[in-house]
């Protein structure tokens, strides 16, 4: 739970180990920790362990705080900005959790970048949020071409539901970048 876990209780040598009780046992109401011995973890680790034991237990508002306290112990890792903006998209917060991940990606090369971005650009679409999701795509493409985001930017701006993204002219002008 966030209160052994955010607490000083345990100490740095232990990983914090993500563990969920099962849905059939939920009803004993019961805390399940897991640990395991780790005496080369360091204080920012431990803390991003614990915010992802908190996640799988579902205290997303204690794993938000334990990954910004990670984010302030060392910024450029990208791990932490990524975990936030999967919680931040879990509560449908889109603009935030698009944000967050392009933090993510900003402190990746090109090629980490690409799946973080493709998943994000993906969920942004499926949940109906298509102007966040074309932002998304751009992002990628000004640092270079790219065939496939410029394909789906593409065709979403061909085939969007929302018409302030729908812009037939750009889409037959990546079409024409594409052949």
């Amino acid at each position: 739970s966030s209160d052994v876990c955010s607490s000083d209780l345990i100490p740095r040598w232990l990983q914090v180990l993500p563990y969920a009780v099962p849905e059939d046992l939920k009803a004993l109401k019961q805390q399940v920790l897991l640990f395991k011995v780790n005496f080369d973890q360091t204080e920012m680790e431990a803390f991003y362990h614990i915010a992802m034991a908190q996640v799988a237990v579902g205290e997303l508002d204690a794993a938000d705080a334990s990954l910004e306290r990670v984010i302030a112990m060392g910024p450029a890792n990208p791990q932490p900005w990524l975990r936030r903006s999967e919680i931040r998209m879990t509560r449908k917060e889109w603009a935030e959790g698009k944000r967050l991940a392009l933090e993510a990606a900003a402190r990746t090369s090109r090629i980490e970048r690409r799946p973080v971005i493709l998943a994000t650009a993906e969920q942004l679409y499926r949940n109906g949020e298509h102007r966040l999701a074309a932002e998304t795509y751009l992002y990628y493409l000004k640092d270079g071409p790219d065939v496939e985001m410029t394909a789906y930017l593409a065709w979403m701006l061909a085939t969007s539901k929302d018409s302030a993204v729908r812009d037939a002219a750009n889409a037959l002008r990546l079409g024409g970048e594409l052949v």
